[in-house]
């Protein structure tokens, strides 16, 4: 019941807007069409911002769902450090992967002296 109630509101509203139609005599300046384009395309380049968010979280929740490793094939490089030449002489001639297996290492030696 109720939806015919909101149908027969909405074919009486839509009948009266024809019933009590009044010309107008309107001109529309570039600058409203400009207005109108740029409106426009801001609601598109909103929606589609919108989209790719919520497809990139459908994409991970699937992926985690499916056990899908997207990171799988992928390599890391190493990070590139420049010295200025008033750090090369205060810095060690170790990097800093170096250091760290050197420390790993002391780490291991200590733990078979004991």
């Amino acid at each position: 019941m109720k939806r015919k109630s909101i149908i027969f509101s909405l074919i009486c509203a839509v009948s009266l807007i024809f019933v009590f139609q009044i010309n107008s005599f309107a001109y529309l300046d570039p600058s409203v069409v400009t207005y109108l384009v740029q409106a426009i395309a801001g609601v598109v380049i909103a929606g589609s911002a919108i989209f790719i968010v919520l497809w990139r979280k459908f994409r991970k929740k699937v992926s985690k769902t499916l056990n899908i490793d997207e990171n799988k094939n992928k390599t890391v490089e190493e990070d590139v450090v420049i010295l200025d030449e008033s750090q090369k002489d205060n810095s060690e001639t170790e990097t800093p992967a170096e250091e760290q297996q050197a420390e790993t290492e002391n780490k291991e030696d200590k733990k078979e002296e004991q």
